[in-house]
């Protein structure tokens, strides 16, 4: 376990608050952390409005932070909602922090459907077949139908995520890296098998792709080399 002070978390990082809903569903707000008094508070930013979500006094909620080598999360309550100058959340300090390691080698076997657009080309990403074989936090194996490129050239990846119930859509920028043998493809619909490595993402995208991760490795996705 972590105390909040060693995740060393600077001022403006951007943060996750996961909260029930009124209609008793969870849901996870981006906003910003501002900062903190050891050992007493915290003090984030107020996300923007949501329909099914209430904030007040006494609300228990969880917070979430992307780090360089994990997902930090810590449980806490609102103490207070402040409007001047701006409009902010006061939480209590966490008891502990839970630290979950995501290593950037550490890639999970998935499933998942791939619309895939060469940036030079614009996003037209509909004229052929493609799908992610396995993913990591820095990458992932893209199979497709046709020859999408070589290695240097950027591509679009667009993915849908489902994890914790939840249904999210990434557009993922990337680099191939590497043309792969397809020997281990069974299905023939797929001739070509390529490495892939993400561009530098947006923080929300970052946050929901190590939770992506983290959730296959805890459930035993694991892919081999």
């Amino acid at each position: 376990m972590k105390q909040f002070e060693d995740l060393k978390l600077m001022p403006g990082a951007s943060v996750q608050l996961v909260v029930v809903g009124n209609d008793q569903q969870n849901y996870s707000l981006d906003t910003v952390y501002i900062g903190s008094l050891a050992l007493h508070s915290l003090l984030v930013a107020m996300p923007s409005p949501h329909l099914e979500v209430q904030w007040r006094s006494g609300m228990r909620l969880a917070m979430t932070v992307i780090m360089p080598t994990g997902v930090a999360t810590l449980s806490s309550r609102i103490d207070a909602i402040g409007e001047r100058p701006y409009s902010y959340i006061h939480l209590s300090y966490p008891q502990e922090v839970v630290f979950r390691e995501v290593r950037g080698a550490a890639r999970v076997k998935v499933e998942l459907p791939a619309k895939v657009a060469k940036v030079d080309e614009g996003d037209d990403s509909s004229g052929f077949q493609s799908r992610v074989l396995d993913i990591s936090v820095s990458g992932l194996k893209l199979a497709t139908d046709t020859n999408i490129g070589r290695v240097g050239d950027e591509l679009t990846i667009h993915i849908t995520m489902y994890f914790a119930g939840i249904e999210r859509e990434l557009s993922l920028p990337a680099v191939i890296r590497a043309r792969l043998a397809n020997a281990n493809n069974e299905d023939q619909t797929y001739a070509n098998v390529y490495g892939v490595q993400f561009l530098p993402l947006p923080d929300e995208q970052r946050i929901l792709l190590h939770a992506f991760v983290l959730n296959g490795l805890q459930a035993g996705s694991c892919a081999t080399v």
